[in-house]
């Protein structure tokens, strides 16, 4: 039988702020399958839990700052602007012209794997985004589809969004300052995730059940999503696979 294997995730290559938010994520995938899970694998989510709410209330509470609210407000809007660009194409898709249709599919084609970007880390988002709006732009069809399906202005808008999101990140990076009680908290928290992360897939290769399979996977999925955030300037520090 194959063995189940979480995905390697470069834990140290995450920033404070996405680190807390995976760790954060998996509690909340967790505690939905609590009744599931044994004793010791209850434990350990309990010992998560509560290592990665003392360093996210340490993350958040000391990067909060006029920054931290703008990049707020300016990631809210972007999803709404990548939301309201996702129902545009549903509504066009069933349009009775058939210029509208064709230019809906030409559209969607581009668009679909950049629809859920909201939903991925800040780092993440921005990049893509930004990789998004320069394919965009430099390709005249996808740009005519977007003018007859009513999205070519909501495209203009997420892109200055996107500019704005990305300076107040580059300027809160800058106003971050980090402390030895702020790295403490963050290594009791790997440490904490590490050995829940461990006992998830040890359990599940002893007695596999549907609703510890659907855990797993979870996990899996946010642990491939966060290592997408690493940053590139760090890539020659030593990795440390979990």
């Amino acid at each position: 039988m194959k063995k189940n294997e979480l995905f390697a995730v470069q834990l140290n290559h995450l920033s404070h702020t996405d680190v807390a938010s995976l760790f954060t994520q998996t509690c909340d995938c967790a505690i939905t399958a609590r009744n599931y899970l044994d004793e010791i694998a209850n434990t350990a989510l309990t010992s998560l839990s509560n290592s990665s709410s003392a360093f996210g209330a340490k993350v958040y509470g000391e990067h909060k700052s006029k920054f931290t609210e703008l990049i707020i407000e300016n990631r809210e809007l972007s999803k709404n602007l990548i939301s309201n660009i996702n129902q545009a194409i549903n509504i066009e898709s069933k349009s009775n012209k058939e210029e509208n249709i064709l230019a809906t599919q030409i559209f969607d084609f581009f668009f679909i794997s950049y629809s859920n970007l909201p939903g991925s880390t800040l780092k993440h988002q921005m990049e893509q985004t930004q990789e998004m709006i320069l394919k965009y732009k430099a390709d005249p069809t996808l740009k005519s589809a977007a003018k007859i399906i009513g999205v070519a202005t909501l495209l203009t808008e997420l892109e200055a969004d996107n500019n704005l999101l990305i300076a107040a990140f580059n300027m809160s990076k800058t106003n971050t300052n980090r402390n030895l009680s702020k790295e403490h908290l963050r290594q009791v928290a790997v440490e904490s995730y590490i050995q829940f992360c461990t006992i998830i897939e040890q359990t599940l290769n002893c007695s596999s059940n549907d609703s510890l399979l659907s855990l797993f996977n979870n996990i899996n999925e946010l642990r491939k999503l966060h290592n997408r955030s690493i940053s590139e300037s760090i890539e020659n520090e030593t990795i440390r696979y979990v």
